[in-house]
C-alpha cells in the first residue's frame, strides 16, 4: 500500500511539474511578445466607429467593445494604439487594443494633439496619487487602491498599495507591453519596499504568474496591513488572490458599523480567515 502511494505521488509531482513548466513557457511567450512591443509603443492604426456608437466615445465612454467597431479590427497588435474614427475618418479619440473580459480595448484621451507617452502615464498615476492623498496620510489604513482603472483614465489597469508595497494588476496583453512606462512613474513618483504584480490576461484559466516579485527588496509575508483600524493578513506572492480586495474598503466599514454593530459574524468568503 505505501508503494502504490508513493508511485502515486511521484505521478501527481510530475503532472504538477509539467503544468508549472507549461505555464512558465505560455508566460515566457506572452512577455517575450511584449517586450517586443514594449520597444514599440506607439503603433497607430484606425478603427471605424459604428454610427450608433459615434456619439458616446465623442461623450467620454471609455470600453471598447467589438460591436462597436465596423471595421479595423484586423489591423492590430494587442498593445497597439488606435484612432476611433466615423464613417468620414473624422478623429473620436486615442485608445489602446487590449482584450480582457470586459471588451477589446480602453479609450484614453479624446485630444487628438495627447501623446500617449511615458509622460502620459506618468501624469495620470500622478493624479491618482494625488487624489489619494488623504488615504496615504490616514492613522487608521495603511493599504488601499491607488489607481482604478478607467476610473483614473485608464482601464485594463489597477495599483494597490499595501503598507510599502505596490501590486500592480495588469487585465490585458495590451496594457501590460505598457508595463516599463507604468514602473518608470511609480519608481519616479513614490517610496516603496517592492513592487509586485498579478498578470489577470489568462491563457486557458490559468493564472499567468509564478513569481509576481518586480522590483525592489522582496517582502516577508504574510503582511499584516490595516484597513479602518483592523488588521489582515496578506500575500503579494501567492498566486492570483493576496487575500482582500481594496476596492471594497468602503463596503466593509459600512457592515462592520452598520449591519454588523454588536454582532458576532462569521465571514464565509474570507481568503484568510
Amino acid at each position: 500500500m505505501e508503494h502504490v502511494k508513493g508511485e502515486q505521488f511521484q505521478i501527481e509531482a510530475f503532472f504538477k511539474n509539467r503544468a508549472r513548466y507549461y505555464h512558465r513557457y505560455i508566460l515566457s511567450e506572452i512577455i517575450e511578445k511584449s517586450e517586443v512591443r514594449m520597444t514599440n509603443v506607439g503603433k497607430m492604426t484606425e478603427w471605424i466607429v459604428n454610427p450608433s456608437h459615434v456619439k458616446r466615445y465623442q461623450e467620454g465612454y471609455p470600453l471598447i467593445t467589438k460591436d462597436a467597431i465596423a471595421s479595423g479590427l484586423g489591423t492590430a497588435s494587442e498593445g497597439d494604439i488606435v484612432h476611433l474614427v466615423d464613417g468620414a475618418h473624422r478623429f473620436i479619440a486615442k485608445a489602446y487594443y487590449g482584450k480582457q473580459n470586459k471588451g477589446i480595448g480602453w479609450v484614453l484621451t479624446n485630444n487628438q494633439q495627447t501623446r500617449l507617452d511615458a509622460a502620459f502615464f506618468q501624469t495620470m498615476i500622478q493624479k491618482a496619487i494625488n487624489n489619494r492623498s488623504s488615504c496615504y496620510q490616514s492613522n487608521h489604513t495603511n493599504a488601499f487602491r491607488v489607481f482604478n482603472g478607467e476610473g483614473d483614465g485608464i482601464g485594463g489597469l489597477t495599483i494597490d498599495y499595501f503598507a510599502g508595497y505596490y501590486l500592480i494588476n495588469w487585465y490585458s496583453i495590451g496594457m501590460y507591453t505598457y508595463k516599463n512606462y507604468i514602473i518608470q512613474a511609480l519608481e519616479k513618483l513614490v517610496d516603496f519596499h517592492a513592487i509586485y504584480e498579478k498578470k489577470r490576461f489568462q491563457q486557458k484559466g490559468a493564472y499567468m504568474g509564478d513569481d509576481d516579485f518586480v522590483t525592489g527588496t522582496r517582502g516577508e509575508f504574510p503582511l499584516i496591513i490595516k484597513e479602518n483600524g483592523m488588521n489582515y493578513a496578506v500575500d503579494l506572492n501567492d498566486g492570483a488572490m493576496c487575500g482582500i480586495f481594496l476596492d471594497q474598503r468602503n463596503v466593509r466599514k459600512v457592515i462592520r458599523d452598520t449591519y454588523a454593530n454588536g454582532k458576532h459574524v462569521l465571514n464565509t468568503f474570507s481568503y484568510t480567515g
